[in-house]
């Protein structure tokens, strides 16, 4: 009877040792199997990442080319429009590359920043400075072309005239408008160099905003 109940004693022994040995492998599978699938999830995250950063860089590098490209049109374009005073063909030519370019910045207007066009640290807020800046130089060229700056000065010299003489035997005095004509005369004749300087002030500017995204583009954001 002792050793019936030995026998079975060992045999329970032993299915017990290989039930557990088999949950223990069993466990140890399902274990396994997690960490297999949280390593493998975790490698397609880092593989998405890693595919979603080469694309914007990729998009950063190919946007920054193309405002390279009209960039350098546009001021081709301005510079030659200085050089040859009456043709409207390169003012048109000079319209459309700004446009192009002003299309490359969209609206980015931050509230209550501020914001240095020349800043060597952020791009941020720069757009809207760089559109105005465009706007300006379209608006001064607009002026300088066609000989529209010469009719504007003879006009403002002509007004000049007839204010002083009103003013002679009369109350009213008209300095103001007279001082004002003088201002603009005074503007219109050096607008050339203004065009000049913000060609010059747009260089640096793009090349500036161009070496920042670069950066940016090289860590992949």
């Amino acid at each position: 009877m002792d050793v019936f109940i030995n026998a079975v004693s060992e045999n329970i022994v032993e299915i017990v040792s290989l039930v557990s040995a088999g949950a223990i492998a069993i466990v140890s599978a399902i274990q396994s199997r997690k960490s297999q699938l949280e390593t493998n999830s975790l490698t397609e995250k880092l593989n998405q990442i890693n595919v979603d950063a080469n694309l914007k860089a990729s998009a950063r590098i190919e946007w920054i080319q193309n405002v390279r490209n009209t960039t350098s049109k546009v001021l081709s374009a301005y510079y030659a429009i200085l050089r040859s005073l009456s043709d409207e063909d390169l003012f048109k030519d000079a319209y459309e590359q700004t446009q192009l370019l002003m299309l490359y910045f969209g609206c980015d207007k931050v509230e209550n920043v501020d914001i240095e066009l020349m800043s060597k640290d952020t791009n941020q807020g720069k757009n809207e400075l760089i559109i105005d800046l465009l706007e300006g130089m379209q608006i001064k060229t607009d002026l300088f072309v066609c000989g529209r700056i010469n009719n504007q000065i003879e006009r403002d010299q002509q007004k000049i005239e007839e204010f002083l003489e009103l003013s002679q035997g009369n109350e009213t005095n008209y300095s103001d408008q007279i001082d004002k004509l003088r201002e603009e005369i005074l503007l219109l004749n050096n607008l050339p160099n203004q065009i000049k300087s913000d060609a010059k002030k747009l260089r640096e500017a793009i090349s500036l905003y161009l070496k920042i995204e670069w950066d940016i583009a090289k860590n992949g954001n």
